[in-house]
């Protein structure tokens, strides 16, 4: 069935970290195989066959084998080349294949039969491109439902057509036991999940090389658009997690504990001037420094989640002249653990990990909005970005 529509715009997603697949020590909870039914034994295996997944031989073999079957037939639009998660990166997706005839730039909308569950539309062909060869990764189906997918191919004189090729897709959520970063749309319905090694999946990155992230405490992914892993770095032994900066005499000269550090290039800045913000969880819990007295940080927290005030901090750094100053700062919920900042123009998204609570402020540090995630522990991370 064929008919003519127009396409209505772009999705938002949010990048969300791991929910409840992993605890801290100091709060007395059972380990990730304990919580989830599974013995360690069976827990190796789980994280061995996602290493399988990082593997990048592995995933260069899985894109030969796609080559391969692209090149048996002509795929059209009305006959294209559909593989469910071929590259094992998201346990929600689709690759998809195919040829046109004319330049066409390509979206496509995820209907499920729920009315609790928006459709997501995504915009699949990027930089207003008009393409005869089309290879896309479709994100945003739905587990244990029919997943109704219509595309929507817009041709250079705004003429669009739609095809809506009757594709069904159903899928299992099987998430016991193991660790996924997960994608939710605005509405906070999940629309993806990329599993990793371990909860403490402290960096995601976007840039014209792909998605770069963190599957273990020592390894970073590449990611490219299609959902092949293009390469896997060692980042040697982790230190991000609780990093203090003392003085001589012991004195901690910038903050309690810090997460989610990023920096920031800003041209208008002489050179080797740069920004760098964080959230500051400001607790005073550290087991490496047992004899350190908290107490001389004015407000400094001792428990994870029960505390009055974290924050977001931007400091500008110089490193021709050696030095740092704290240009900005505003309250966050308390989250003594976890969570995340990050910077979306002049807006600013903060995750506050231990409450299961994030929200986007303004230029002026106003809270726009905030949402609130049932979760078992915590959440790890919270991004967002534009599909």
């Amino acid at each position: 069935m064929r008919k003519k529509t127009v396409f209505a715009g772009l999705a938002l997603a949010l990048a969300v970290g791991s929910a409840g697949c992993g605890v801290q020590e100091e709060q007395g909870q059972e380990s990730d195989g304990q919580e989830s039914g599974m013995t360690e034994e069976e827990l190796e295996e789980a994280r061995a066959r996602i290493r399988e997944i990082y593997d990048v031989d592995s995933q260069s073999a899985v894109r030969e084998e796609l080559d391969a079957e692209k090149g048996e037939k002509q795929y059209t639009a009305d006959d294209m080349l559909v593989e469910y998660d071929p590259f094992g990166t998201n346990t929600q997706s689709l690759y998809v294949y195919f040829q046109t005839e004319t330049p066409v730039s390509v979206s496509c909308t995820v209907h499920v039969e729920d009315e609790d569950i928006p459709d997501y539309t995504q915009q699949l062909t990027e930089d207003g491109s008009y393409l005869l060869e089309h290879e896309y990764q479709v994100i945003g189906l739905v587990p244990d439902m029919e997943n109704e997918i219509t595309f929507t191919l817009a041709e250079t004189d705004g003429q669009t057509e739609e095809q809506e090729e009757g594709l069904y897709v159903v899928l299992g959520n099987d998430s016991d036991g193991l660790d996924f970063m997960y994608y939710y749309d605005n509405s906070g319905v999940l629309r993806g999940e990329v599993p990793i090694i371990g909860y403490r999946s402290h960096r995601l990155l976007f840039s014209e090389e792909g998605v770069y992230f963190s599957i273990s405490e020592t390894e970073m992914a590449r990611m490219d658009e299609l959902g092949q892993v293009t390469a896997v770095y060692d980042l040697g032994q982790y230190e991000l997690h609780h990093d203090y900066v003392f003085d001589d005499d012991g004195n901690i000269l910038l903050l309690a504990t810090d997460t989610e550090q990023d920096s920031v290039e800003d041209e208008s800045l002489p050179e080797g001037q740069y920004y760098l913000y964080m959230f500051n969880n400001n607790i005073g819990v550290s087991e490496t420094r047992p004899d350190f007295d908290w107490r001389v940080i004015d407000g400094i927290q001792s428990e994870a989640v029960d505390g009055t005030t974290s924050y977001y901090y931007k400091y500008l750094v110089d490193e021709t002249a050696g030095s740092y100053e704290l240009v900005e700062r505003f309250e966050v919920p308390y989250s003594g653990y976890v969570s995340s900042v990050q910077e979306i123009g002049v807006n600013v998204v903060a995750d506050s990990g231990m409450q299961g609570i994030w929200g986007e402020y303004d230029s002026e540090d106003d809270l726009i909005r905030s949402f609130t995630m049932e979760k078992e522990s915590f959440i790890y991370r919270v991004y967002k970005y534009g599909l």
